[in-house]
This record gives structure tokens, C-alpha cells and sequence, in this order.
């Protein structure tokens, strides 16, 4: 007989959170889990993506899976490194490349950032001249002459 297959995308293994477990699991305590999830707490949220099979020799079931990163940042917050994923797994490669990626853009903004402020007061010190032209010639020619 074949062994049972089945595909998982998904499955979320979250911790609860300790001031959820010291109340008891009362509502209380199930706002303040979900207010510190709100606030960004949830760094021991591990999402995998991978392929549960039922071994009949085991009878068990056998889960073959990998963890699902966008950024080091979100590998390091759940204790992982980059060396924990397989060489020949291409999460490894896809979150290095968007590491990079992330950098890029930073660097793109902090330069585009850099320019408008430049702008600014180039803009600043235009105004300025115009102001002083406009001074210099009302000083030669009569206001109402000068403005047609």
C-alpha cells in the first residue's frame, strides 16, 4: 500500500506568552498576549513550509520541512543562523539576496534623502536672491514701471 501524503504550505508553531500562561489563560490574560503580540513581541513565531508523510514502519508521521525567513533580522530573532539552513536549500540564498537587496535600497534612500535636502536649500537660497534682485531694481526703477 502507498504511504499517505499530504502537502503542507503552512504551519505556525508560536510559544504562548508567559504573562498569558501566569494568568491562567483568562480573557485578561488573552488581551495581554495579543497587546504584546501587537507590539511586536512575536519573535518566537517560527513559520515552516515543508511535506508531512505517514511512515508505516514508524507508524508515525514524519514531518520534512524548512523555516520560512524574510530577513536575517527575522533568523536571529528566532535563534536561527544562516549555517541551521541547508547548504542546498534556496531560502538561504533568497534571504541573503534581499539582505542585499534591503541595503541597496537604504543607501538609494538615504542618498535620494541627502538630494532634497540639498534641494531645499538651494531653493532657499534662490528665494533669497530673488528678493535682493528685486530690491536692487525697485532702487533704479520705480515699483509700478519695474513690475510690467
Amino acid at each position: 500500500r502507498e504511504p499517505l501524503t499530504r502537502s503542507v504550505d503552512v504551519i505556525d508553531a508560536a510559544e504562548q506568552s508567559q504573562e498569558w500562561r501566569d494568568t491562567g489563560g483568562s480573557a485578561e490574560g488573552e488581551d495581554k498576549a495579543e497587546q504584546s503580540n501587537q507590539e511586536g513581541l512575536t519573535n518566537s513565531i517560527l513559520h515552516l513550509k515543508g511535506q508531512m508523510m505517514y511512515m508505516n514502519e514508524w507508524d508515525s508521521i514524519m514531518f520534512l520541512g524548512t523555516p520560512i525567513m524574510s530577513s536575517l533580522d527575522d533568523m536571529f530573532k528566532i535563534g536561527l543562523y544562516i549555517n541551521d539552513l541547508s547548504m542546498h536549500d534556496s531560502s538561504r540564498d533568497l534571504v541573503l539576496a534581499g539582505t542585499q537587496q534591503s541595503a541597496e535600497l537604504k543607501l538609494a534612500l538615504d542618498q535620494e534623502q541627502e538630494k532634497s535636502r540639498l534641494l531645499e536649500q538651494s531653493m532657499i537660497k534662490l528665494d533669497q536672491e530673488m528678493q535682493r534682485t528685486d530690491a536692487l531694481l525697485y532702487q533704479m526703477i520705480p515699483k509700478p514701471v519695474a513690475d510690467r
